[in-house]
């Protein structure tokens, strides 16, 4: 998200979600400057960075999408990229839709609860 921002100075960034069957396709699309389809893959190298001969720290270090790759393989997620020079780049996750969580209905504190959260100087709960 934060280099779709960075790199689009014109246009708009849209972070989007789609449920694919019992997977969830999470985008980040931006009209920046684009990335050229011969740096596609190596982007996900690790100090990998476009615009930065130099290795500036200031422009960051290139090892975010190194990370972002690095924890897709170990999740088995999948990662895409397209990406279209002076037009923008889409980033497309895919995960596994995770089941529905049903929450416990509120239960008040328990005395022994209250008194054990007691840091006033009163004394403690007997």
């Amino acid at each position: 998200m934060s280099n779709a921002i960075k790199y689009t100075q014109k246009g708009s960034v849209l972070l989007g979600a789609r449920r694919r069957g019992d997977m969830i396709r999470i985008q980040v699309i931006d009209t920046g400057i684009g990335i050229e389809r011969k740096h596609l893959n190596s982007i996900f190298d690790d100090f990998f960075q476009l615009g930065n001969p130099e290795r500036n720290r200031e422009k960051g270090l290139g090892i975010g999408l190194a990370i972002v790759r690095r924890l897709c393989e170990a999740m088995s997620w999948k990662i895409d990229v397209t990406s279209a020079v002076g037009r923008g780049t889409t980033f497309s996750l895919t995960v596994p839709l995770a089941e529905a969580v049903t929450l416990a209905a509120e239960v008040p504190p328990s005395v022994d609860a209250e008194c054990s959260s007691n840091l006033s100087d009163q004394p403690a709960c007997s």
